[in-house]
């Protein structure tokens, strides 16, 4: 027993548990977002009454919410602290595994302080934290990827392929993302004389356990009624947007202006502009030496090989809205395979690398922490959303404050309310389902779409409407009366606008019709 205690696996595996308890005791009950925190929220509260991810309502995939739901009802919780303690199991895993296998990469001498850095690095980037699905499944391929290409057989290809079927069920871009990965994998195992006479057989087994993995979306598909529709039709929106996100301008650190901004607040867009540099850089360095030493027959640490194969596809997720959140969603096995190069520096590079990286880590990533947040302004005040108390910024308070009068004045006894565009979270807070498909209306939308959308909207009668006609990025073409001009126009010239709710000029508030 003592032997396991002392061992570099055990003591990652209690760093990871004690980073994730300290994350928790920090600012488990700091901020909420109304906006994507809320849309997580609402989606795992319409699973407890029988309601179906994608076909039900608008939703990621079913993964995530099945996977909270169902803690959830273990406990008998369904507020919003609940569902970060859900979020945080799925983090202690991932970081677990990741101090584990960086442990591997190092030699005991100076490890503890090594891992504890590693620790403090990693748990710095795991932001914002209703993404942390996301960013312990990219986590995730890293380890698993290594774990198959140290000792590469026929039941690891396949298990390395059931894990990418099943992140695709909580996320089809994993599914996507860890396919190039584990395609990535196929072709360096190829490059190996040994391995090459059973190459087949793990190219069969792999993508056996692909679809093996991928069962549970199968299984929904085959006998929830419907929902094989609804899913080809949140597919069919990604090519009728041509995206897969709301993009913005890469943040490159020559943009950066100095002599317009605070020090410190240009200081850290500069390091975060070259971080977005690293990026494709990692990528591109990496590849070529592991590849290069394959083809040569020279040995190369499994952890920094799986880090390259999924640094490449993970790349295009930080790109894909380029903001500090997305930015730490896509940048975990760039992290962890810089982190492992580094324990195999000499000299001073060995201990001073890492180091550097974490200061610039924290130093980047640390304002995005709703407790760095609420430390810093002072201003946060309690909040009581159903049984949790929170600490949270004013203009929550605010608004959750808005949403409650509207309900008691409004929508009393359960009646059917309706927020648009950017705020799902005020169902989930207020107990109401959305009267509508969507609760998050960011995109541009089809006369046909909206067609069935007012259609809902019209037989649901809500008690009140609340509209922000807000420009989303800045973007004038964003607003809710451009992306859904067909239900604001009906909106405005058939239903009563209020006033006196709220001073801000962007919220636009209107009575529902008189109940039949």
């Amino acid at each position: 027993m003592r032997r396991y205690l002392t061992s570099p696996a055990s003591w990652a595996i209690l760093l990871g548990i004690a980073a994730t308890i300290a994350c928790l005791a920090w600012e488990v009950r700091t901020g909420f977002n109304l906006g994507d925190e809320g849309y997580l929220w609402y989606g795992i509260q319409r699973i407890g009454f029988g309601e179906v991810p994608i076909r039900d309502y608008q939703a990621y995939d079913p993964g995530r919410y099945y996977f909270s739901a169902g803690l959830l009802h273990l406990t008998g919780t369904h507020g919003i602290l609940a569902v970060r303690y859900t979020i945080a199991l799925l983090q202690a895993i991932a970081l677990s595994f990741a101090l584990a296998w960086l442990a591997r990469v190092h030699d005991r001498r100076g490890m503890l302080p090594y891992l504890v850095l590693c620790a403090v690095t990693l748990a710095i980037w795991m932001v914002p934290r209703h993404k942390l699905y996301d960013i312990s499944i990219s986590i995730g391929f890293v380890c698993a990827l290594a774990w198959w290409i140290t000792h590469p057989t026929t039941r690891r290809s396949f298990l390395a392929g059931a894990f990418t079927g099943l992140a695709a069920y909580f996320g089809r871009n994993h599914g996507i993302y860890g396919l190039a990965a584990g395609i990535g994998a196929l072709i360096y195992l190829m490059l190996d004389r040994p391995t090459r006479a059973l190459w087949l057989r793990h190219v069969g087994a792999y993508f056996s356990g692909v679809i093996v993995g991928y069962i549970p979306m199968f299984a929904t598909m085959l006998f929830v009624p419907h929902f094989t529709a609804s899913l080809i039709d949140s597919v069919r929106l990604i090519f009728e947007v041509k995206s897969t996100n709301l993009p913005l301008p890469l943040p490159w650190p020559w943009k950066v202006h100095f002599e317009s901004a605070a020090l410190v607040e240009s200081t850290r867009a500069f390091v975060i502009g070259l971080i977005f540099l690293f990026l494709p850089a990692f990528c591109f360095v990496a590849s070529a030496i592991v590849f290069l030493r394959r083809w040569q027959g020279k040995p190369l640490h499994p952890l920094v090989v799986a880090s390259a194969l999924c640094a490449i596809p993970y790349t295009h997720y930080a790109y894909s809205r380029a903001d500090v959140s997305h930015l730490a969603q896509g940048i975990f096995p760039a992290l962890i395979g810089v982190l492992a190069m580094s324990a195999t520096a000499k000299g001073l590079a060995k201990y001073g690398l890492p180091l550097a990286i974490c200061a610039l880590s924290v130093f980047a990533v640390m304002p995005q922490h709703p407790g760095w947040q609420c430390r810093v302004s002072g201003h946060c005040t309690d909040l009581v959303i159903g049984n949790d108390v929170l600490s949270v910024d004013p203009g929550v308070v605010s608004n959750v404050t808005l949403l409650g009068r509207l309900k008691t004045d409004l929508a009393p006894a359960g009646r059917n309310l309706f927020v648009a565009p950017l705020m799902p979270g005020a169902y989930a807070v207020l107990g109401a389902r959305s009267p509508t498909m969507e609760s998050y209306t960011a995109w541009k939308r089809s006369q046909n779409f909206q067609q069935q959308e007012l259609d809902r909207l019209k037989a649901a009668n809500p008690g009140f409407l609340m509209i922000m006609d807000v420009p989303l990025d800045g973007r004038d073409e964003l607003r809710y009366q451009n992306t859904h001009p067909l239900m604001d126009q009906y909106i405005k010239n058939n239903y009563e606008e209020l006033s006196g709710y709220t001073n801000d000029p962007t919220y636009h508030i209107y009575r529902g019709k008189p109940l039949e």
